[in-house]
């Protein structure tokens, strides 16, 4: 079992790597490091998602680009490649030191491979790169739910609900015509109240319109690969679908 120990020297206020005993030797046993590479995949999962009144969109709100057909499909964003040491337990090695040394020595990693020899504490080591894995969502979806006045909650059909629905958004767009143009009976007293309208107008006619026209979320995920590197003859190492990932 390999076991390194971390301390500091009290003089020199550099850090060390105490060894281990092999037989009455005092030293350090270290791995040398083997090159390991890493194939990294960004891909994203695109979801459509039509809304409830799509099929009115082009009666009454004159939208002739609207699908009233779910729809999904993965794109490949990146795939990068990178190397990197691992432990290669066929190199191992023991160095041996005088007893009770207080020189600084020999830093190794957590798995037992060599990371400096007599390094200054705080001096900067060069790493490789960590990649991100957690995966990312963006949905655009606004619920509208919220929105809708008691006459859309009762109206007694969906072409009903659409037509009350596309009424409301022109509405909308009316009164931000009128607040624009400085002709709304209540115009807002600053430009932060005027924001803030604005900003509460351009939400409601969001919901209302996905109501149409639907709305798409993503998911993005990162995947990492490992490939020790060997002679290799046409061999597989990922497969990427359109429709699966």
């Amino acid at each position: 079992m390999l076991v390194a120990a971390m301390a500091t020297c009290a003089v020199a206020q550099t850090e060390m790597t105490a060894g281990v005993m092999r037989g009455k030797d005092y030293g350090v046993t270290y791995m040398l490091p083997k090159t390991q590479l890493t194939l990294t995949l960004t891909a994203t999962h695109h979801v459509f998602t039509p809304g409830e009144l799509c099929q009115y969109a082009e009666r009454y709100l004159h939208l002739t680009d609207v699908s009233a057909t779910s729809a999904e499909h993965w794109t490949l964003d990146n795939a990068a490649l990178s190397s990197h040491g691992v432990p290669d337990r066929s190199q191992i090695y023991f160095v041996k030191l005088k007893d009770k040394s207080v020189a600084p020595l020999m830093e190794l990693t957590q798995d037992g491979v060599m990371r400096s020899i007599n390094l200054p504490r705080g001096t900067q080591r060069i790493s490789g790169a960590q990649t991100d894995t957690a995966p990312r969502t963006t949905d655009e979806h606004i619920d509208a739910r919220p929105f809708l006045t008691e006459e859309m909650l009762s109206a007694s059909s969906r072409a009903k609900l659409a037509e009350l629905v596309a009424r409301e958004i022109y509405t909308i767009r009316d009164s931000r015509n009128a607040i624009l143009r400085g002709e709304a009976d209540n115009m807002p007293k600053d430009g932060q109240q005027l924001k803030l309208m604005l900003d509460a107008l351009a939400q409601q006619e969001a919901a209302y319109m996905q109501m149409f026209r639907g709305w798409r979320s993503t998911r993005t995920v990162t995947t990492q690969l490992s490939i020790t590197p060997r002679e290799m003859n046409g061999e597989v190492v990922a497969r990427f679908s359109q429709r699966l990932g």
